[in-house]
C-alpha cells in the first residue's frame, strides 16, 4: 500500500480532553508506513526523543508541553507553560527541560500519576535556541544572547555560564571524545572541554552563521553554513583541512553514512553525498531540505520544504512520505520509529 493511501485510512479527529482544537489522528493497524499520527493547531512544534522507548515530548507556540508515545497514541503527559517554546529535551525519561523565547528553562519532573514543575531556571537574557544532554546528565542551553549555560537540572543549579560567541548559540553537538562543539550566528565553531569549560578551539573561515555541525571521527568534525559551504576541521590542531563547494543556500542538516561518506542538507533543494572532497551523489527534493537523519539500516532520511520525507538508499529514493505542510525536523526513535514533525502542528511516526 502506498504511504498516499495508507494517510487516508487514519481515523478522527478525536479532541484531545482540555485542550481546545488539539486533536490526533490514528490508524486502525499498524502495517502500513504511516503508523501515527498527531495534529495542532499550532505553527510549530519543537521535538526531542525520550530515551529508550518509543516517545517524544513536544513544545508548541502557545505554551503547551506534552510527550506522546508514538506505538499506542497515547497523551502521557500535558501542561501549560507561560510562553511560546522554542526547545525541548529529556534528560532522562522522567526529567525533561523546556525552553522559551525569553530565556527560561523549566524542568519538569513526570511520576506515573503526576507531572510537576521542579524549577524555572534564570540564567539566559534571550531565546533559548538549542538543548544538549551530556552523558553525566548535565544539560546544556545555547541562546540567542551569545552564552551557553550547564545546569544540573535536578538540583536546579547553574554550573557554568560559558561565554565567547559574539552571536546566537544555534547548534550543540556531543563528540566522541566527551567535548562538546557549537556553532553560531558569528560564523565561528567552538569546541569546549566539558570539565573546566575552557573554549580548545575557535574555528573561523565561514563567511556566515553556522547552521550545522556533525562529529566524523573522535579527532574531526564537519560543519555546514548558511554561506553554502560544508568545512572539514581536524580537531588535533584546529585548522579547515578541506572546504566543500557546491551548495547554493544554507547548509541545514549534515551526516554520517556508516561507510564515513558525509551527506549534507540545503536550502537549494539538494542532499549531496560527499567522499574523499569528491561529491559522488546530488538527491534532488523540489524544496529547501531542513533535516538528515540515517536509519538503523544505513539508509538516509532527508524532509523538506516540499512536504515530504525521502528515503534514499545511494542514488535511488526508495519512499516518498508525503504530508500536508513543510516537514521541519525528524527524530529517530530507539525502536525504530522515525517521527517527522511540521510546519503547521502535524506530526507522523513511520515504520
Amino acid at each position: 500500500m502506498s504511504s498516499e493511501a495508507f494517510h487516508w485510512l487514519l481515523e478522527g479527529p478525536l479532541p484531545v480532553r482540555g485542550v481546545p482544537d488539539i486533536c490526533v489522528a490514528y490508524s486502525k493497524e499498524l502495517q502500513g508506513l504511516l503508523v501515527q499520527e498527531i495534529r495542532c493547531p499550532s505553527k510549530r512544534l519543537v521535538v526531542a526523543e525520550v530515551p529508550g522507548c518509543s516517545q517524544v515530548v513536544f513544545g508548541t507556540d502557545d505554551g503547551y508541553i506534552f510527550v506522546w508515545d508514538a506505538v499506542t497514541n497515547q497523551r502521557v503527559m500535558l501542561m501549560r507553560h507561560h510562553m511560546w517554546i522554542s526547545a525541548t529535551a529529556a534528560i532522562t525519561d522522567s526529567l525533561l527541560a523546556v525552553g522559551d523565547w525569553a530565556g527560561n528553562v523549566r524542568i519538569l519532573e513526570r511520576a506515573r500519576d503526576h507531572t510537576r514543575s521542579l524549577h524555572v531556571l534564570q540564567g539566559h537574557t534571550n531565546c533559548i535556541d538549542v538543548f544538549s544532554v551530556l552523558p553525566d546528565g548535565l544539560l546544556v542551553s545555547g541562546s540567542s544572547d551569545h552564552t551557553m549555560c550547564v545546569w544540573d537540572a535536578r538540583r536546579g543549579l547553574c554550573i557554568n555560564k560559558v561565554e565567547g560567541h559574539t552571536g546566537a548559540v544555534c547548534v550543540l553537538t556531543l563528540l566522541p571524545n566527551g567535548k562538546i562543539a557549537s556553532g553560531s550566528a558569528d560564523h565561528t565553531v567552538r569546541v569546549w572541554d566539558t570539565t573546566t569549560w575552557t573554549c580548545l578551539w575557535t574555528l573561523v573561515g565561514h563567511h556566515d552563521g553556522v547552521c550545522s555541525v556533525v562529529a566524523m571521527s573522535a579527532s574531526s568534525i564537519a560543519s555546514g553554513s548558511s554561506d553554502g559551504t560544508v568545512r572539514l576541521w581536524d580537531l588535533s590542531v584546529g585548522v579547515c583541512v578541506q572546504v566543500f563547494t557546491g551548495h547554493s543556500d544554507s547548509v541545514w542538516s549534515l551526516a554520517v553514512l556508516p561507510d564515513g561518506s558525509l551527506v549534507s542538507g540545503a536550502g537549494d533543494s539538494s542532499v549531496r553525498v560527499w567522499n574523499g572532497g569528491d561529491c559522488t551523489h546530488v538527491l534532488e527534493h523540489e524544496a529547501a531540505v531542513y533535516q538528515l537523519v540515517v536509519l538503523a539500516d544505513g539508509r538516509l532520511a532527508s524532509c523538506s520544504a516540499d512536504q515530504t520525507v525521502r528515503i534514499w538508499n545511494g542514488a535511488s529514493c526508495v519512499h516518498v512520505l508525503r504530508h500536508q505542510t513543510s516537514v521541519i525536523d525528524l527524530k529517530l526513535l530507539a525502536n525504530g520509529l522515525l517521527i517527522a514533525s511540521c510546519s503547521k502542528g502535524q506530526v507522523s511516526a513511520w515504520q
